[in-house]
């Protein structure tokens, strides 16, 4: 039997707090896509690794 009360409203059961949020927009949607661009991906960096590589392990027969 269908119910005869009001359909559900956001506005009731949501706090002003959270009804007052804007929603997310990402940086991308702020650059017009005209082939020019270079744009990063959140874990890129322009400049390179921070710390040098490594150095390579001895291979000398007296350090095994």
């Amino acid at each position: 039997m269908p119910s005869s009360s009001s359909p559900f409203n956001l506005q009731t059961c949501a706090r002003p707090n959270i009804l007052a949020l804007q929603p997310y927009r990402c940086a991308r949607d702020d650059y017009k896509d005209d082939g020019t661009n270079i744009l990063l991906d959140a874990n890129e960096n322009a400049f390179g690794p921070s710390l040098p590589p490594p150095s390579p392990a001895p291979t000398s027969p007296s350090r095994l």
